[in-house]
């Protein structure tokens, strides 16, 4: 990502977003009870989140993905 493709960026204390000029939006959006209710087609994971936090938060959101199930969530340092 280069910052020529940023037409909206927001960094607030509980929210962090941003949009590319291709339509893309990223919405950071912290492991918790919190993050229910927000729906994606890909989740971008910390490793070490906890399984039940996969299970039970991050995979309802994908219910729109049109992805791969294998693709649906990348695992990140």
């Amino acid at each position: 990502m280069d910052k020529q493709d940023i037409v909206y960026f927001k960094k607030g204390a509980y929210d962090y977003s941003i949009q590319l000029k291709n339509g893309d939006y990223y919405l950071v959006v912290p492991a918790s009870n919190n993050a229910r209710g927000h729906k994606c087609h890909k989740a971008y994971v910390q490793h070490g989140v906890d399984i039940d936090c996969i299970r039970n938060i991050i995979m309802p959101m994908l219910v729109i993905s049109k992805l791969p199930e294998e693709e649906q969530i990348e695992y990140f340092n």
